[in-house]
């Protein structure tokens, strides 16, 4: 008799859990990157599962989702509840624009004399000289320089980021870069960088003058069209705000559920160039 209970317990367990959900577990790397701001300090997390790296805030909302399977990478206005999408058309399209813009305001000033021309020309781009100055945009080349870096535990190699200036080479700081497989996950950071190279190809090759193109992506991407991550990056002072530099503070392997991370349900889907600024 006691077997028998035994066993039609079991037979009812058998018929319960089935019906029970399921919910599927992936590993997950997240990594906690930190930047000064002002005289704080913020730390936000880029998290990278097997098709996903999403960018959180220092609330922990999600700031941007790149997908690896379909190559779409959004980014959330949480204000406005709206998810803009951005790929390469959608770069091309707004770069195109900025670039029309800049032409624009050149011929307006084409028949000024050459002194209020030049004057006209240093105070556009004294507009947009702050923006620069709070992150380190674009690097033309990284220079190794034969040294060794540690950061939460990766190991890293030192480079001179160097920008080919009209006025002479730059030296923009530092970066100690590591190669995508040194964690959990690297292939799909190493197909959000890839992509990433793609869109930074696209501004690189549109003349949009003084304008800084609106930065993509996360503060890791520097050396993404070498299949890098930054680990540390030190900003020449001269150039840029302490707010340009960062630090890859901690790294934690996890399991997490699938669906965790995705685009919030109603939000507005709509593309980077109709929206015309992130």
């Amino acid at each position: 008799m006691p077997s028998f209970t035994k066993l039609a317990r079991c037979l009812t367990m058998a018929a319960i859990l089935p019906a029970l959900p399921v919910v599927a577990e992936s590993p997950i790397t997240r990594l906690t990157v930190e930047q000064a701001t002002g005289e704080n300090r913020t730390r936000t997390q880029t998290v990278i599962g097997t098709s996903f790296v999403a960018s959180l805030s220092e609330t922990h909302q999600l700031s941007s989702f790149f997908d690896s399977n379909t190559g779409e990478l959004w980014v959330l206005d949480h204000d406005r509840q709206v998810a803009q999408l951005i790929n390469r058309t959608e770069v091309q399209v707004f770069a195109e624009r900025l670039a029309s813009e800049v032409d624009k305001f050149e011929a307006s000033i084409a028949s000024l004399p050459e002194d209020e021309r030049a004057l006209s020309l240093l105070r556009f781009e004294q507009l947009f000289e702050r923006a620069s100055q709070s992150t380190v945009g674009h690097v033309d080349d990284f220079v190794a320089q034969g040294t060794e870096g540690e950061f939460a535990g990766i190991k890293c190699q030192w480079h001179d980021m160097v920008e080919y200036h009209r006025k002479g080479d730059r030296l923009l700081g530092t970066a100690c870069l590591a190669r995508t497989d040194a964690i959990a996950n690297g292939a799909v950071l190493a197909a959000f960088f890839s992509e990433l190279a793609e869109l930074f190809d696209i501004v690189k090759n549109t003349d949009t003058g003084p304008i800084p193109f609106p930065v993509i992506g996360n503060p890791m991407a520097l050396a993404a069209n070498r299949g890098l991550m930054a680990i540390k990056v030190a900003p020449n002072s001269d150039l840029y705000s302490a707010s340009a530099g960062m630090e890859v503070v901690t790294v934690l392997t996890e399991t997490q559920a699938e669906g965790d991370y995705k685009l919030p349900d109603g939000y507005h889907r709509q593309g980077f160039s109709s929206a015309g600024t992130l």
